[in-house]
């Protein structure tokens, strides 16, 4: 900033916005769209900070004076400077410029100045450093972390922006904190390399595969039908658009119910079960499901000469194939094939305790696999995860609950806009849009990650007060950031189909000034850098034995090798 050469005076005001005259066909060379600009307050040692949205060509004739441009200005803080250095910046303003005021260019050592004290705006104990500021490189780019994690976030970028790299970027920092609590749900198995032995930071649990039925390892997880609440295990094994999926599913739920009472009764917890409902997680036998549902469908009543058919007869057919169908899948084990122990009072406790226990033996950050899972059935397991997770905590002492965060990677696959969902995608959704709302007082957060965010539920977007927003092509997705931005930031939206890989914009609760920056690289990287198809196609070939590896785990439906 040149105190002898300002870009021009303030020509007009309104609420948040500003234009400027530039006067010398020099000094219109010098702005740019996405830079900030000064403008000196009443009180001398303050200064109106703003982000130039729009410049644009004007006669070099007006009654304000010879002009040969004009730029849009967004108002966004107030920068008060110390006598010994420094300063602090308040984001937000009460005052606005007066007509004829000198506009000034920030660079050089006075946009360091303001970039550092834009970093001293959060308490050093909860701010942490993700990068640079594009504006100025030499200056760290810092957020809060109470804001970030306790108000939703998300990270949103077309593919090969940069965002698995973020993601582990995040974690990576919020690891190196005593009781880091944080749940992320890989879709694909890209995050593997951040529990390496050697390496990686955090645990991994895998949801059990077909290949690990038989002897299953100490970090498989599996995730019994009964955690399921009712209308998420009517979604599973019946058709729901069925006329009489109603009454059958009134069925299925008198006898689970019945079920339940038996396994509490067997186990001396009457007392402590004394008010269990239908959803309750109670354990049951699906067998003895089964098999009660088929006396019903085939079952026989007295009648006044001979035996008829009994109200159900013939009625639940289809459901029970659909159920006996699902349970013989080795692909559902996880669902319908667990462990005996899954029947044990404490199976239930242990199995929270893997997901939400955090510091001293047990790693903060949890990374479950759900590569295996079957693509249907993707949205109730993940919902399932999240409620379970979530009830808990309800449930907790209020001084006693630890908070976490729920990493939901690949967002849109299992939480779509309403319009667009299916069965179980609704019943998913159900889940996910009350901690959205809700989750915030018990101590769960969201961070929703996708490289559609068209495609995600607009409910639980709108909940994210944090965005960090990298390369976005699409239009569609461009225009639902553009809607969650604040009003007068068309500045920053128009940089989004121009970032480069590993730069993004930054906005929400969590940081003081909306800002294009450069992540830094995590030391623990992701699988999912793009192959360089020139490159490998020069480099190396493939053989028989890697395909026929391939059609081996494709048969078994599983990487595993027994």
């Amino acid at each position: 900033m040149n105190p002898d050469k300002p870009l021009g005076p303030v020509v007009a005001v309104s609420v948040g916005k500003m234009s400027v005259g530039i006067s010398e066909p020099s000094a219109a060379e010098t702005v740019e769209v996405g830079r900030l600009c000064a403008v000196p307050h009443e009180d001398s040692n303050s200064w109106l900070i703003g982000m130039i949205d729009q410049i644009r060509r004007t006669p070099e004739s007006s009654t304000e004076g010879p002009k040969v441009a004009m730029m849009d200005v967004t108002m966004i803080g107030q920068f008060i400077s110390r006598d010994k250095g420094g300063g602090q910046f308040k984001r937000g303003t009460d005052a606005y410029p007066r007509l004829g005021t000198a506009c000034f260019h920030l660079d050089g050592e006075h946009l360091l100045k303001l970039l550092q004290s834009v970093n001293a705006t959060f308490d050093p104990q909860e701010r942490f450093e993700l990068g640079t500021f594009t504006l100025d490189q030499s200056a760290r780019a810092s957020i809060s972390g109470n804001r970030f994690f306790q108000r939703h976030a998300a990270v949103l970028g077309s593919t090969g922006s940069g965002k698995s790299w973020t993601v582990a970027l995040l974690l990576e920092k919020a690891s190196q904190l005593k009781s880091a609590n944080i749940v992320l749900f890989d879709l694909h198995g890209e995050y593997q390399p951040l529990s390496d032995e050697k390496t990686g930071f955090s645990q991994r649990l895998k949801i059990a595969g077909p290949g690990d039925l038989k002897s299953p390892g100490d970090d498989v997880l599996f995730l019994p039908y009964w955690l399921l609440n009712r209308d998420d295990l009517f979604s599973v094994i019946a058709d729901i658009r069925q006329e009489t999926a109603y009454n059958q599913a009134s069925r299925f739920a008198r006898h689970i119910f019945d079920l339940k009472a038996e396994w509490r009764d067997e186990n001396g917890l009457d007392e402590e079960l004394a008010s269990m409902t239908m959803d309750s997680p109670v354990p049951f036998e699906i067998d003895e499901l089964i098999e009660r549902l088929e006396q019903d469908n085939y079952g026989m009543v007295p009648g006044a000469r001979s035996e008829k058919k009994g109200p159900w007869n013939g009625l639940l057919t289809k459901p029970l194939e659909r159920l006996r169908s699902k349970v013989a899948d080795r692909r559902n084990g996880f669902l319908f094939q667990p462990p005996d122990q899954h029947l044990e009072p404490d199976w239930l406790q242990n199995f929270a305790s893997r997901l939400l226990l955090a510091g001293g033996d047990h790693p903060g950050i949890k990374v479950i696999d759900l590569s295996e899972v079957p693509s249907d059935l993707l949205p109730i397991v993940v919902a399932t995860l999240a409620r379970i997770m979530y009830q808990i905590q309800f449930w907790t002492v209020s001084e006693d609950r630890l908070p976490f965060c729920l990493v939901c990677d690949e967002a849109h696959l299992y939480l779509p806009r309403q319009d667009q969902a299916d069965g179980l995608q609704t019943q998913a959704l159900s889940s996910f849009e009350k901690i959205a709302k809700e989750g915030r007082k018990y101590g769960v957060s969201l961070l929703v990650v996708s490289q559609r965010p068209s495609d995600v539920s607009t409910t639980i977007l709108s909940q994210c007060s944090n965005m960090l927003t990298l390369r976005l092509t699409n239009n569609l997705d461009q225009g639902v950031v553009r809607r969650l931005l604040p009003d007068g930031m068309q500045g920053v939206y128009s940089a989004l189909p121009i970032l480069e890989t590993g730069e993004g914009l930054l906005l929400g609760d969590a940081v003081a000034l909306p800002t294009r920056i450069r992540l830094d690289a995590p030391n623990c990287r992701p699988i999912s850098a793009t192959r360089d198809f020139w490159l490998d196609w020069t480099k190396q070939s493939n053989s028989e034995d890697t395909i026929a590896a391939a059609v081996a785990a494709m048969r078994r439906q599983s990487r595993q090798v027994n």
